[in-house]
């Protein structure tokens, strides 16, 4: 059964795709009670009165004329409750009713001060009632008005939808008549789905927690299709667990939520297991009402004295309990112990190390597991005495941060696992590539790192800083890193085993590849800064790679600067910089078809190279109206520095080399693309110009536009960064929903001043997926698609 998904005023609906139109139709044009015209699996009511009647002849455009019972108003200033006239529809047995639309005709005659308020319920008692008119309604003398509304309910079967009008005179008054005319309901009929409540994830593991502590989780549970229409979900958790509506307080053995129009709103639910004694306890969470019951299964295990964070020490021993007083010697003991979730400390120092670290146990989406440098200590992890590849990581979720690895005698950090973070770490004087993802490793992360001096020995055609290559899965994403002097590829997409996979590398900086450390170059690497793809099998020439490189800058390389190779893949380029490469843009051939080579932003300073002629280009520095760019467009040309030290998070350093001068005519002069910017427009090239004149002189023009940029990271784990812009001090929301359409947070939702806006989200509680971020303010809505991988 195939499913379409409908955005419905702020929402995200999902309908099924045999759902039929459907709708219900009171002409009103009749002297007596009006029986509608229904179609396709919908029951119509006849209209009826309360305290009104009918009077014997039309009104204005052939319309009912309804007066009092006697024909007289008493002058009234609101509505009056028991005055109205109705109109119900229901579905037919077995379905669903979507309604989507009601619109009619009304109006007056007699003379002017006819008052009317529209309502609706599901309630036959009208208890609990939605009124649609936002203000009351003057209603025309002796014509009609045109009204439409949508209310957007969702109608189960066996349940009603009533419509009132309620009129009333502002004056005492007889010969007064409110006059209705062609009022329809309508939207989709589909046969009726079983009540269904979901809960993601369906497993939750707590592993080992020491007794009389506890550990928290926390899982997502919505409903559809519940009946009846209104009522609770009952949630109840087993001995050993408890669960609350609120991170941190309120725990109990019972929770509910309340449900309504048969559908549950997204909520979180945490889960809190504390043990009592040294036993494993495992059970269900029940999830039971709407008339239906979905169970979660939790489970962990109570002990004493568990250790959550181990220790490693040069001056440790493997026999020690790896506390910070009595560390570990070596990494393999403490990952040997560790529990999902642990973290392992590695004091700085040099380690020799004389064989493969191997990590083959995986963590879960939401519990890691952590192998950091401690504090400010930076371990460094000599493998000259070793025969192989230094650390070999096949696991997954593994949060690897603050190392220096070199020596090895293959790649310095090889990944075979998913979803892992590398963060901080350097790989040099490794012999063979600094740090390789391939054997299907995906949407991996490698943040802040450096690989440099990485050379195969004898002929050095082999070592790549990063390499992405050969049998590498997909969703790999790079983010500022550097590359330089391997003997090989600054990065390596090349295709051998893998097709059609997607890597993103943003804020790197790539140069000198090609050279060895001492500044030689060396003729049997390759020497390319960023090798997008390309393959020598016998489908080297359908092989696709799909890059995406954004605010990179590749310069010095031997022989290009961004190279396609024979990549057939999608390769997208926005603001990126090249400089004194032996080729700037070596991109001359073409893709496979149905893919795309884009260039957009991008910038050279000296000659461009080769770019495919079927390309899509926009606004590049070669490009008209630009003249070529000079030295004159640049505060420096000078790289000193771009080997520089960290910022103490692991940022890039801030330098001058290749910035655009004040008067640069690349300043303000891109095309949007989703990267956020300063100025009225985005700048040409890798790096972003703060402050500029235009800036400050015309800031009332940068903000004359209503823009939500890209999120960054994207994809992410599990924070990301919205950066959004409004041209006036206006009402603005920003909000998150999930693939349903369901409302996860409101970040924003206030009278923002005009100006350009930051706002983090952090989705740790929430599990990986598809999700949307939506910005409005009324009369304008901006949406983006993110994707969080845990």
């Amino acid at each position: 059964m195939r499913f379409i998904l409908v955005f419905i005023g702020l929402g995200i609906i999902i309908t099924n795709s045999i759902a039929q139109n459907a709708s219900v139709n009171w002409p009103l044009t009749s002297t007596t009670t009006v029986t509608p015209t229904v179609s396709n699996n919908l029951l119509g009511q006849d209209e009826s009165f309360s305290n009104l009647t009918i009077n014997n002849y039309s009104g204005p455009n052939s319309s009912q004329r309804v007066t009092t019972l006697d024909g007289s108003w008493s002058a009234e200033t609101n509505q009056n409750n028991s005055r109205f006239i109705q109109f119900a529809v229901s579905p037919s047995s077995g379905y669903t009713f979507y309604i989507s639309a009601i619109s009619l005709n009304l109006g007056a005659s007699g003379g002017g001060n006819m008052k009317a308020n529209i309502w609706y319920s599901t309630d036959s008692t009208f208890s609990v009632r939605t009124q649609l008119n936002s203000s009351v309604l003057n209603l025309p003398n002796g014509t009609l008005s045109s009204l439409s509304y949508s209310p957007n309910i969702v109608l189960n079967s066996g349940s009603t939808f009533y419509l009132r009008i309620y009129p009333w005179y502002t004056s005492s008054a007889t010969g007064k008549y409110v006059c209705p005319n062609n009022l329809v309901i309508s939207g989709s009929a589909e046969p009726e789905a079983s009540p269904v409540i979901i809960l993601t994830p369906t497993t939750l593991i707590f592993g080992n927690v020491n007794i009389q502590t506890f550990k928290e989780k926390s899982y997502s549970i919505s409903g559809t299709y519940l009946a009846p229409l209104s009522g609770n979900i009952t949630i109840n958790a087993p001995e050993g667990f408890e669960i609350s509506k609120t991170s941190g307080s309120g725990y109990s053995n019972s929770v509910e939520f309340l449900y309504e129009n048969g559908t549950l709103e997204s909520k979180t639910v945490y889960v809190r297991f504390s043990p009592n004694s040294t036993s494993t306890y495992s059970g269900y969470i029940t999830n039971s009402g709407g008339g239906t019951t979905q169970s979660l299964s939790v489970s962990g295990t109570g002990v004493t004295n568990l250790i959550t964070s181990y220790y490693v020490s040069g001056a440790g021993s493997d026999t020690n309990p790896g506390t910070i007083d009595q560390p570990f010697l070596t990494i393999p003991k403490a990952v040997s112990v560790a529990q999902l979730g642990d973290t392992i400390y590695v004091r700085g120092g040099t380690y020799s190390i004389s064989s493969t670290i191997t990590i083959s146990k995986s963590g879960i989406t939401d519990e890691r597991y952590f192998l950091l440098g401690y504090s400010n200590e930076r371990p460094i992890l000599d493998f000259s005495t070793g025969s192989s590849i230094g650390i070999l990581l096949s696991g997954n979720y593994w949060h690897i941060k603050g190392f220096d690895v070199l020596k090895a005698k293959g790649n310095g950090m090889r990944i075979t696992g998913s979803n892992n973070i590398i963060e901080f770490c350097a790989f040099y004087d490794n012999s063979e590539t600094g740090l390789q993802l391939a054997s299907g490793a995906s949407f991996n992360r490698v943040i802040n790192c450096d690989a440099y001096f990485n050379y195969d020995p004898p002929l050095g055609g082999n070592a790549d800083g990063f390499a992405p290559k050969l049998d590498v899965g997909t969703g790999n994403y790079f983010y500022g890193c550097r590359s330089w002097q391997n003997s090989d590829d600054g990065w390596d997409g090349y295709m051998r085993g893998a097709d059609n996979v997607t890597t993103t590398i943003e804020n790197s900086w790539c140069f000198m590849n090609g050279y060895l450390k001492d500044g030689s170059p060396i003729t049997s690497g390759n020497g390319n800064g960023f090798k997008m793809g390309g393959g020598d099998n016998s489908n080297a020439d359908s092989l696709r790679h799909n890059m995406i490189l954004k605010n990179c800058i590749a310069f010095d390389n031997r022989v290009k600067g961004f190279d396609q190779n024979n990549n057939r893949g999608s390769m997208t380029l926005y603001n990126n910089t090249a400089y004194r490469n032996g080729t700037n843009y070596g991109m001359g051939a073409g893709v496979k078809i149905g893919e795309t080579m884009t260039l957009i932003n991008c910038l050279v300073l000296g000659s461009t190279g080769s770019i495919w002629t079927g390309a899509i280009r926009q606004t590049n520095s070669w490009m008209s109206p630009f003249t070529n760019a000079t030295t004159a467009d640049f505060i420096s040309i000078d790289t000193t520095g771009v080997r520089g030290p960290r910022k103490l998070d692991g940022s890039l350093p801030d330098i001058s080399f290749m910035r655009l001068a004040a008067n640069s005519q690349f300043i303000d002069a891109g095309t949007e693309v989703g990267i956020p910017y300063n100025g009225i427009a985005p700048d040409l090239g890798y790096i972003e110009t703060e402050g500029s004149t235009s800036v400050i002189n015309n800031f009332a023009e940068q903000i004359s536009t209503f823009k939500l940029f890209s999120n960054f990271p994207n994809p992410f784990n599990p924070i990301t960064n919205f950066e959004f812009q409004i041209a006036n001090r206006e009402f603005v929301s920003l909000t998150i929903y999930d693939i349903l359409g369901r409302e996860i947070i409101k970040l924003v939702n206030d009278v923002i001043e005009a100006g350009i806006h930051k706002v983090q989200w952090n989705a740790t509680n929430l599990p990986s997926g598809v999700y949307f971020s939506v910005l409005e303010n009324g009369k304008v809505k901006k949406i983006l698609k993110l994707a969080l991988l845990k």
